[in-house]
């Protein structure tokens, strides 16, 4: 997904604006804290509000590309609480209602300077990344003129509390994300994933590869692609200990012909050959079932619930596993939307199979039925979509630069919200982010219609924890509590 544009970096606080249905503040303003002396005092040309921080310690730039703004907040008619007896369809449009609402102000605010990083020589990207929990909040700093044999960043804690540094970590090979996994922190860097204890900021680990996703709070699944040395690609797939970096289970083999699924939800991790799929335990990497199962390729998802494992079978039906067994439980009726016979499953959320094509997700029971839920046509792509829960069962999704749209768990159709303009976006904890140039949307995942606007210009990353979302721009962190 794009990200957003160099624009202004300041707090600029604007006329009451139509944001579409926002008739909930649930945002709240934070009373300001006074700069220590350690600190440089913010410019009050530059801003009102709440004070700025500024990290003194090693720091860098970035440059992002993004897309102009609207705002617009579109309610769509939802069900009447019965279930579906088909798939629901979501309407492109319905009413558009207005309201006004005063700037939401930050808790705090301390400044950074990002790392740079160069795509090509017109354009450099990324930017600015960041994670967040209940008590910290992680981003990364580089120099401000970094030489080209010193690509050193550092990773830095701040309190949620006041945006003060808790620790600083220094990684001399330099560090392209930050990540807060169930267990630890992780630090990308060009070709190794380092574990950081969140609470002290001590170094646990480092081992080569990129992290894939969590297996629970104790493991997570790294990956790595090698030169085969025949002109072709080998990868590596090797699940680890959160806390020590130990392994308990890998695998090597020519991709895409090879792939190592998660399936943390059971326990496992299931590996693809194009042939045969074999489920391995996490916690020792002992086989618990093997099965003749034929793919388009290895990398044919498969998402997974405690019970259940879902894929796509090579005509394009829906299929579930056991878990447990291996053995096939379901196949749905009726073949899912291909692209060429080809479907990507965005994610399990929750009891609902998501489903992306390049032009309509669609929802699917993660049930012995797989019953069709609800459908939503994207004339714009949905393979860019990001989804995640709705709260009670239900389903968030997010296309960047097109909409947001919620489902309920039996396929009712929720509210939708124009993010038109928006280019990147994240669902985490029941709370939907979407940001471009010139603002960001938050609301709630299973409210669209009480969503709230950041009028800050040029953000370039968004991370959601249980009381705040906390938001990064060329320049600086801010954080913004929600309502208790």
């Amino acid at each position: 997904m794009a990200n957003g544009s160099n624009g202004s970096n300041g707090w600029a606080p604007e006329p009451d604006e139509d944001v579409g249905a926002l008739a909930a503040v649930w945002g709240r303003e934070a009373t300001a804290t006074a700069v220590p002396q350690s600190r440089r005092p913010a410019d009050p040309a530059r801003r009102s509000g709440p004070p700025r921080r500024r990290l003194l310690l090693v720091a860098g730039a970035t440059v992002v590309v993004v897309v102009a703004i609207a705002v617009a907040v579109v309610v769509v008619g939802g069900g009447d609480g019965d279930r579906a007896t088909g798939p629901s369809e979501a309407p492109s449009s319905d009413r558009v209602a207005s309201t006004t609402v005063p700037p939401w102000e930050p808790g705090w605010t301390t400044e950074v300077t990002c790392p740079r990083l160069e795509v090509t020589a017109e354009l450099r990207t990324s930017a600015c990344p960041l994670a967040t929990d209940d008590e910290r909040a992680y981003v990364l700093e580089a120099p401000d003129a970094p030489a080209a044999d010193d690509p050193v960043v550092t990773v830095v804690a701040l309190g949620v509390a006041d945006g003060q540094p808790v620790w600083a970590v220094a990684f001399l090979d330099g560090a392209r994300e930050v990540l807060r996994y169930p267990s630890t922190v992780l630090v990308v860097g060009p070709d190794q994933t380092s574990a950081v204890d969140p609470i002290v900021g001590e170094v646990r680990w480092t081992a080569p590869g990129v992290p894939v996703a969590p297996l629970g709070r104790d493991h997570l699944l790294l990956g790595r692609d090698t030169d085969d040395g025949a002109g072709g690609v080998a990868t590596t797939m090797t699940v680890v200990a959160a806390g020590t970096g130990v392994a308990t289970f890998s695998r090597a083999g020519p991709a895409p012909t090879l792939a190592v699924h998660p399936c943390a939800a059971a326990g496992l991790v299931l590996v693809s050959d194009g042939e045969r799929l074999t489920a391995h335990d996490v916690g020792d990497g002992a086989e618990r079932w093997s099965v003749a199962a034929q793919h388009h390729d290895g990398s044919d998802p498969i998402v997974c619930t405690a019970d259940l494992a879902v894929e796509v079978q090579q005509d394009g039906r829906l299929l579930a596993r056991d878990a447990r067994t291996g053995a096939v439980v379901a196949t749905a009726s009726a073949a899912v939307p291909t692209d060429e016979g080809f479907a990507s499953i965005v994610e399990m959320v929750d009891e609902t199979v998501v489903v992306a094509t390049d032009d309509q997700l669609a929802g699917f029971a993660a049930d012995a039925s797989l019953a069709p839920l609800w459908t939503l046509d994207l004339p714009a792509g949905g393979r860019e979509a990001v989804v995640g829960p709705a709260g009670g069962g239900g389903v968030a999704v997010a296309v960047p630069s097109d909409r947001a749209a919620s489902f309920g768990p039996d396929g009712a159709v929720g509210e939708q919200m124009s993010l038109e303009g928006r280019a990147d976006a994240v669902i985490e904890g029941d709370r939907l982010v979407a940001w471009g140039a010139e603002d960001a949307l938050v609301a709630p995942a299973s409210d669209l219609g009480r969503a709230r606007r950041l009028p800050l210009a040029d953000v370039r990353r968004a991370a959601v924890g249980s009381t705040h979302v906390v938001v990064s721009t060329r320049d600086e962190v801010r954080l913004y509590p929600f309502d208790p």
